[in-house]
């Protein structure tokens, strides 16, 4: 094999003069056979096809060559790749939150419904990622425009109609145009509107943890992802550098590259439905700790597709950051018990992100609440280790503030939403 004379721009070229072909990896790998990465030595030039056709039914143009410049090609079919499904199948992530969560349905006023990748910081201000299909139509979203949750499919006044406000999580702020060639991500950013929206990146009621750093694993890795409509699923990786063509639509035919391709690590397909576009897909390390590995966009009954973490962050008018919108990190998932009747105290041990010390949050709440009742929410702050009341901290608890006092109290007047399937009460505190 002579590797001098080989290059990616022959693969597009050859690529390119075939109908059948959608796509091609701009790296070498191994061969795959059975679904399954073939244990051999040397790689090829991997070649994606929508479906395999006997060589009998090709005319010669449209038959792959079984070498490029001495490098064997390996024709891997992965389906019609597409970014969206007109009316996805309901799932787990389709009812009204009271604060956004990882993998939620959200979508833009004249979609049908995708999901909520996770919160960002943009020049420190909190924002909704999700993709360009997803909260701006596919370049068709104006800034201002009202963003949903559920999305417009999942809420029973249909889409394309001005929704109820109590579904309104926020704006559109900016996307990253998809064009005909050359796409890195499918990404855009929403501004939530109420400070009760906000969530600790949970998926299932289990800590996601801190999620600040990015990994780029290795070929074969399994990650999560956790999307509207398959929720938690498993995923490893095929391919971290396809070049691959995706329908947006009839005739709507667009290249993007430097993609992340995954299959279900079962191996029973993609792992992914339509709804699922804007999941966050991340990766378990052996430090225990969670990191961002992409953003789904597409995919077929065979793979799916994902925007690399790092191309995410880097598309926008300013970078973005991923660091948590919030003040601590909570240490485990709270013990709850009765505190007398009628009353639960539910206690947390909240890692300051910055000092790292660790202070206790007492939170009193009401075992029964009437749906659209007044009720209060009281509570305390102590340090962890010495139970030293922690005064004048700041507390916001469901977007609504206060301040504790020289005892380390405070309390806080909510009202109780209407017609939600899942109700949170989201307590925080600022740091040291």
């Amino acid at each position: 094999m002579n590797f001098r004379r080989f290059s990616f721009e022959q693969v597009e070229r050859e690529c390119d003069k075939r109908k059948t072909v959608i796509g091609y990896s701009r790296k070498l790998r191994p061969r795959i056979k059975g679904g399954d990465f073939a244990l051999e030595d040397f790689k090829v030039v991997r070649i994606y096809v929508a479906k395999k056709r006997p060589l009998s039914l090709l005319s010669r143009k449209e038959i792959i060559p079984k070498t490029i410049r001495g490098i064997a090609t390996d024709v891997v079919a992965v389906g019609e790749i597409k970014a969206m499904d007109t009316s996805p199948s309901p799932g787990p992530g389709t009812g009204r939150l009271s604060s956004l969560m990882v993998g939620c349905s959200i979508g833009h006023k004249d979609i049908t419904a995708g999901s909520m990748g996770r919160i960002v910081l943009k020049n420190g201000e909190p924002r909704i990622l999700s993709n360009n299909h997803v909260l701006a139509n596919v370049n068709q979203g104006i800034p201002g425009d009202k963003i949903y949750q559920p999305g417009p499919l999942d809420v029973r006044e249909g889409i394309g109609v001005e929704l109820s406000e109590v579904y309104e999580c926020g704006v559109l702020d900016e996307f990253v145009p998809i064009v005909a060639k050359g796409n890195l991500v499918d990404a855009a950013l929403a501004i939530p509107t109420k400070r009760s929206w906000f969530s600790r990146t949970t998926v299932g009621g289990i800590s996601l943890g801190l999620l600040t750093e990015i990994e780029e694993p290795e070929i074969g890795a399994i990650c999560e992802k956790h999307g509207r409509t398959t929720g938690r699923t498993s995923l490893r990786l095929l391919d971290d550098a396809a070049v691959i063509q995706v329908g947006f639509g009839p005739d709507d035919v667009r290249e993007f590259v430097d993609q992340l391709m995954f299959q279900a690590a079962d191996g029973n397909g993609a792992g992914i439905a339509g709804g699922d576009s804007g999941s966050l897909v991340y990766r378990s390390g052996i430090d225990g700790m969670v990191r961002n590995v992409g953003l789904i966009f597409a995919g077929s009954s065979t793979v799916a597709l994902a925007n690399k973490m790092a191309n995410v962050v880097a598309a926008f008018s300013s970078p973005l950051s991923l660091d948590i919108p919030f003040f601590g990190e909570a240490v485990g998932d709270g013990e709850e018990e009765m505190l007398y009747e009628g009353v639960r105290v539910v206690k947390t041990i909240v890692i300051d992100p910055k000092s790292r010390r660790a202070s206790e949050l007492r939170v009193f709440i009401p075992e029964r609440v009437e749906a659209g009742s007044v009720f209060d929410v009281s509570g305390n702050l102590l340090g962890a280790v010495d139970g030293t009341p922690l005064a004048n901290r700041f507390i916001v608890v469901n977007g609504l503030s206060a301040t504790t006092n020289d005892r380390g109290q405070f309390l806080i007047r909510l009202t109780a939403p209407t017609g939600v399937d899942l109700w949170d009460i989201v307590a925080e505190f600022a740091g040291d």
